[in-house]
């Protein structure tokens, strides 16, 4: 089952450092707000994933990082939508994560739930200026599966900024 809500942003509201100029919310707060409308119109359901073009993974990005810092190179914010299926998308993002020489930023925390993951997509349809939260039941399907060390979640909101590990390629 998937469950999704669109959402509207405006890229040049924020500024360099992912602050709305109108709201003073930094893009990762405002994502905050978003996940908890999410829950409030779907209870029981919390958003697992974030799909969002390359400008809104760059915005999320600049939350967190100047373009004077190092990770600013070495990591990329969300992982790529090439196929429709979820898994396929781990495992083609995983094994291009590999071969490269920059991080891939999996996941970043949810306001619902700290341990939990919220995957980022940078889906190249997602309209301008838009992002879509999604809630699927395949995701959290695979508690029950051998892979649960596949990937580890994040603790708190500080591992915004940091890697979703995964132990296995």
């Amino acid at each position: 089952m998937t469950i999704e809500e669109k959402y509207r942003i405006e890229e040049y509201d924020f500024d360099k450092d992912g602050f709305n100029h109108k709201t003073g919310l930094s893009f990762a707060e405002q994502i905050k707000l978003f996940e908890k409308d999410f829950y409030e119109k779907y209870p029981f359901t919390p958003a697992n994933c974030l799909y969002t073009g390359h400008s809104g993974m760059q915005l999320l990005k600049r939350c967190h990082f100047n373009e004077d810092d190092e990770e600013w190179e070495s990591e990329v914010y969300g992982q790529d939508v090439i196929y429709d299926d979820v898994e396929a998308n781990f495992e083609v993002n995983r094994m291009m994560d590999y071969a490269s020489s920059k991080t891939l930023i999996y996941a970043i925390s949810t306001a619902m739930d700290l341990d939990e993951p919220l995957f980022l997509f940078r889906d190249d349809k997602q309209g301008q200026n838009t992002l879509t939260l999604k809630y699927i039941s395949e995701i959290n399907d695979d508690d029950d599966d051998n892979n649960d060390d596949d990937f580890v979640i994040p603790p708190s909101d500080e591992a915004l900024n940091k890697q979703l590990k995964t132990t296995k390629i």
